[in-house]
C-alpha cells in the first residue's frame, strides 16, 4: 500500500470514527434531555433537572437550537423554585440566541410575564358548563351568549354569560320523541341575531337557522339537507350574512369545505380535504378569505394553517411548522391571523400579520401558554375559549388503580393505589402484558384533534406503565380508537384494538408496543363494525365481533380468523347489549368464548359460554330486567369468569359511578357461583395480573364542569399592529 492510499484509509477511518462518536453523542444528549424533562415534570426533581440541562448546554457545541431549548427549560425550573436566576437565563436566551426565534420569543414573553403589560392583557373565567353539556361553535359577537348541546336530551341551549340563565333553542323530546336527533355545532351571525346549527337526522345532518330574538323555543328554518351528505355543520357566517362557511362529509367518507347560501340553501364546494377536515373555518372580517388548519399527513395529527380566497382564485400556506398549529381567529381589522401552536412544548397563542390574504413576516408569540378550545373572537377583540377539565368521557373522569386481591377470600390484601399521576382524570382501561412487566392503558389527551368542527374530539393514546421503574412511556398510534380499549397480543409484542385509521377505515388494528406503528389486521367491508379482537394462545387465530354491537335489535357474530391464510368462520351469532371491555373474549386456554346477550322480549341479559370448536352455548349467569349482567374478566387459570350485576342501570353503562353493582365469581364447572366482597361501583372492567393476585382497573367519578374563559386586551388596537 502506497503512502497516499494509507493516508486515505486513515482519513476514512477517522471520518467513520467521528461519525460514530457524533451519533453516540447525539443519542446520549437525547437520553439526557428526556431524563431532564422527566425529572422536571414527572419526578418534581427540579434541581436534578437543572444539572442535566447544564450538561446539555455545555455539550451542545454548534447545536444552537438544543442549547436554547435547554436554557429555556432550565430557566423554567429556576422559576418554579422562585430563584431569580431564571430571569438572567431568559435574558441570555434573548441576547445570545435571537436566531432561535421560537425559544427567543418564549424567553422574551416569560421576561414580561411578571410585570403588567402595556395592553393590560387579562384572562378571566366567565361561566361553567354543566357536565353533559358540550360546547360547539362560537360565542355571540357581543360576547353575551355561549351555545352548547345538552347531551341529556340532545337540545341546543344558549347560556347567557351575564345572567347565567339558559335558554332552550330546540326541543327534541317534544318533536322527535321516537327518533334519535340532536344538535351539533352552532355559529352566530355577525350581527348576533341568528344562530345556524347542524341537526342530526339519521342517516344525514341538516343545516338549520333560528332567530335569537324573542322568548321561548324558536321555530327553526331548514336551510339544507341531502341524503348523500352524512354530516354538514356551520363554522362561520360572512359579515354580510349571505354565506355560511361549512364542512361536510359525504356518505362515501370524502370530506369537503364549502359555502351555503343563507337565502336559498345553495351549496358551493370550495375544496376537497382529508376526511378529518379542519378544526374550524373562519371568515376574514372582509369575508374575502377563509382561514383554517388541516392535517399535513395521514400518519400523524399535526396541522398547518392555510388561507383560501372564497372565489377559489388562490390558497396560501400561512403557517407551516413541525408543531401542531390551529386557527383561533382574525383580528378585528383583518391585519392579523391568530393561531395556537405547541412549538415551544407548551400551547401558546401566536399572531401572524396578513395583507390581502398573504402572510407577512414570521409569527410572533402573544402569550406563552393558553388553555381551552377556541370559541371565537368577539367584536371587542376578546378571545373566548372552552376549558375542558380532565375526564375520560363526556361525563366521568377516570384513573388507574392497582391492588392485590385475594379471589379465594374475596377481599383486598392491601389498599388500592393510584401509581400513575400523569394526566390525572383521563386514564382508563388498563391491560397487563403476558409477562406482567408492563401495564398498558388508554389516556385521553386534551386538544389533540382527530376531526374537524363538530367532529373535533380529544384523542386517545396508549401509555405503558412499568411497575418496576415507575416510569410511563407514551405510544401515540396514528389511529382513532373507539371503543378506546387495547388488549395484548399472545407474544406481548403488540396491542390489539379497534377503530379508524387516519384514512377513515374502520377495522381491527395491531399497534407495535415499542414504536407505536399501526398495521391493519382486517378492515370492515360494510357498515358493520369490527370490535373486541382477541388472539389465540398460539397467536395463529384472531377472534372478534362483527356487526352492530350494542344494538339489541340487530345481530352480531363472533368470527374466527386464521391470521396466516385470512380464512374466516362464524363461531356464534346473537343479539348483544354491549361488547366486553378490555378483557379478552377468549379463555386463557383458547377453548371458550364469553358473549353478552339480551333477549328483546323479556329484557333478560345473560353471559353465554360458547365452545370455540362447536357445540351449543350455555347460559352461565343471567339477570332479569331492570338488573343486567356484564362480563368483567377471565380468571388467569381459565376455570371461572368474573361478572358484574348492576342493581340499577342508568345510561347503559354499568361502570358509571352512579350505578350500584355486585361482583360475582362464576365457575365453568357449574359449581355454585359466589359473590365477592368488592365494591365495583364506578369500576371499569379490570385486568388481572398473570400472578392471579394483582388487579388493575379504572375507577370513575363524576367529572367537573367545563368553563368558559375570555382573554382580553391581547391584541394592539386596530391600526397599531407593529
Amino acid at each position: 500500500m502506497n503512502r497516499l492510499s494509507l493516508m486515505a484509509l486513515v482519513a476514512l477511518l477517522a471520518a467513520g470514527l467521528q461519525t460514530t462518536q457524533a451519533q453516540q453523542s447525539a443519542a446520549q444528549t437525547e437520553k439526557l434531555l428526556a431524563s431532564a424533562q422527566h425529572k422536571a415534570t414527572i419526578d418534581g426533581d427540579l434541581k436534578g433537572a437543572i444539572e442535566d440541562y447544564k450538561k446539555i448546554v455545555a455539550g451542545a457545541g454548534a447545536n444552537r437550537a438544543l442549547a436554547a431549548q435547554a436554557l429555556v427549560r432550565m430557566a423554567e425550573c429556576y422559576q418554579k423554585l422562585g430563584d431569580s436566576e431564571s430571569r438572567r437565563i431568559y435574558e441570555r436566551v434573548t441576547r445570545e440566541y435571537a436566531d432561535q426565534k421560537d425559544f427567543a420569543a418564549l424567553a422574551h414573553a416569560r421576561l414580561g410575564a411578571s410585570t403588567p403589560t402595556s395592553t393590560g392583557m387579562m384572562s378571566r373565567r366567565i361561566t361553567s358548563v354543566p357536565v353533559g353539556g358540550v360546547g360547539y361553535g362560537t360565542v355571540s359577537p357581543d360576547g353575551r351568549y355561549f351555545p352548547y348541546t345538552n347531551w341529556d336530551n340532545g337540545d341546543l341551549f344558549l347560556r347567557d354569560l351575564v345572567t347565567g340563565a339558559d335558554r332552550r333553542m330546540t326541543n327534541v323530546s317534544a318533536l322527535y320523541a321516537k327518533e334519535s336527533q340532536f344538535a351539533v355545532q352552532a355559529a352566530f351571525s355577525k350581527d348576533g341575531r341568528q344562530v345556524a346549527y347542524g341537526w342530526v337526522v339519521a342517516p344525514h345532518t341538516e343545516l338549520r337557522i333560528v332567530d335569537v330574538a324573542g322568548a321561548g323555543i324558536p321555530q327553526p328554518r331548514r336551510l339544507f339537507g341531502n341524503d348523500e351528505i352524512a354530516n354538514i355543520w356551520p363554522d362561520d357566517w360572512s359579515t354580510d350574512g349571505k354565506w355560511l362557511a361549512v364542512q361536510l362529509r359525504r356518505q362515501d367518507k370524502t370530506a369537503q369545505m364549502g359555502l351555503v347560501g343563507v337565502q336559498d340553501g345553495s351549496l358551493r364546494i370550495l375544496k376537497s380535504v382529508d376526511w378529518r377536515g379542519a378544526a374550524r373555518l373562519m371568515f376574514s372580517p372582509d369575508s374575502k378569505y377563509l382561514a383554517y388548519d388541516l392535517p399535513v399527513s395521514d400518519s400523524n395529527g399535526q396541522r398547518d394553517v392555510f388561507i383560501l380566497a372564497i372565489d377559489g382564485s388562490r390558497e396560501a400556506a400561512a403557517v407551516v411548522h413541525p408543531a401542531n398549529d390551529l386557527v383561533m381567529g382574525w383580528s378585528a381589522d383583518g391585519s392579523a391571523l391568530i393561531f395556537s401552536s405547541d412549538r415551544t412544548d407548551a400551547v401558546g397563542l401566536w399572531r401572524l400579520r396578513v395583507s390581502e390574504g398573504t402572510p407577512i413576516g414570521a409569527p410572533e408569540l402573544i402569550k406563552p401558554q393558553i388553555d381551552g378550545a377556541p370559541l371565537g373572537i368577539g367584536r371587542n377583540g376578546a378571545l373566548y375559549s372552552l376549558v375542558h377539565h380532565p375526564r375520560f368521557n363526556a361525563v366521568v373522569s377516570a384513573d388507574i388503580h392497582v391492588a392485590t386481591f385475594d379471589f379465594d377470600a374475596g377481599r383486598f390484601l392491601a389498599p388500592p393505589m393510584t401509581p400513575i399521576q400523569r394526566f390525572v382524570g383521563t386514564n382508563n382501561f388498563p391491560s397487563w402484558s403476558p409477562d406482567g412487566h408492563t401495564l398498558a392503558y388508554v389516556s385521553r389527551r386534551e386538544g389533540a384533534t382527530e376531526g374537524g368542527g363538530a367532529g373535533t374530539r380529544n384523542r386517545f393514546i396508549v401509555a405503558m406503565y412499568s411497575p418496576q421503574t415507575g416510569q410511563v412511556r407514551d405510544v401515540s398510534p396514528a389511529l382513532n380508537m373507539y371503543p378506546p380499549v387495547v388488549r395484548w397480543s399472545a407474544n406481548g409484542r403488540s396491542l390489539l384494538t379497534n377503530g379508524r385509521d387516519l384514512k377513515g377505515r374502520q377495522g381491527l388494528y395491531r399497534i407495535d408496543a415499542d414504536s407505536g406503528v399501526v398495521a391493519p389486521i382486517v378492515l370492515s367491508s360494510d357498515n358493520a363494525e369490527l370490535r373486541s379482537p382477541s388472539e389465540s394462545p398460539d397467536g395463529k387465530s384472531l377472534y372478534y365481533m362483527r356487526g352492530y354491537v350494542g344494538d339489541p335489535e340487530k345481530e352480531f357474530a363472533v368470527i374466527e380468523r386464521d391470521l396466516h391464510s385470512g380464512n374466516e368462520r362464524e363461531v356464534f351469532r346473537g343479539r348483544s347489549i354491549f361488547s366486553p371491555g378490555p378483557a379478552s373474549l377468549l379463555s386463557p386456554d383458547g377453548q371458550w368464548i364469553v358473549v353478552s346477550t339480551l333477549a328483546p322480549a323479556t329484557q333478560t341479559s345473560a353471559l353465554l359460554l360458547v365452545p370455540v370448536r362447536g357445540g351449543p352455548a350455555k347460559d352461565i349467569i343471567h339477570a332479569d330486567s331492570p338488573r343486567r349482567v356484564a362480563f368483567q374478566s377471565w380468571t388467569p387459570d381459565g376455570r371461572a369468569i368474573l361478572a358484574t350485576i348492576a342493581e340499577t342501570f342508568q345510561g347503559g353503562d354499568v361502570s358509571s359511578p352512579d350505578v350500584a353493582a355486585e361482583l360475582w365469581r362464576v365457575a365453568l364447572d357449574g359449581s355454585a357461583r359466589r359473590k365477592l366482597d368488592l365494591n365495583v361501583a364506578g369500576m371499569t372492567p379490570f385486568s388481572i395480573h398473570p400472578d392471579g393476585r394483582q388487579i388493575a382497573y379504572g375507577l370513575t367519578e363524576r367529572a367537573k364542569d367545563d368553563e368558559v374563559w375570555v382573554l382580553e386586551n391581547f391584541l394592539p388596537k386596530p391600526g397599531k399592529l407593529p
